[in-house]
């Protein structure tokens, strides 16, 4: 279908396969025999595809406050973060209309000004 975007992610997956172990407890779940794929294979998620369904099931306090907020702050303390379950029990997400402009034939869209990375901000400039 897109063979050079295939080969694109791959090969940006397989730079990363070192901070991807360091990263995680779970890197297993996302490399196959400790490495990344290969352009063609297929990788499968069914951790991640559980997370989904428990998402689906319990919508944000499945997320929020239940097993994969423990996950996250977990995670984080092992890595010498200091997030806790309270600090994500308490998130309130913001929903903002984006801004958009017509090019060539296309209007690109990108969330308002107040949530974007720094590489977005340098692209509109």
């Amino acid at each position: 279908m897109f063979p050079k975007l295939f080969f694109l992610l791959s090969s940006q997956w397989q730079l990363s396969e070192e901070l991807i172990k360091y990263a995680s407890p779970n890197a297993e779940a996302m490399l196959r025999n400790g490495h990344a794929p290969h352009p063609g294979e297929i990788m499968r998620f069914p951790e991640l595809a559980n997370t989904f369904k428990l998402l689906v099931e319990k919508g944000k306090p499945g997320f929020y406050t239940g097993t994969v907020a423990e996950s996250i702050v977990d995670l984080i303390s092992s890595k010498g973060g200091v997030m806790t379950k309270e600090d994500l029990a308490s998130h309130k997400s913001t929903f903002v209309d984006p801004i958009s402009i017509d090019y060539k034939c296309v209007t690109l869209f990108e969330v308002g000004l107040e949530n974007l990375t720094i590489s977005s901000r340098w692209g509109l400039t």
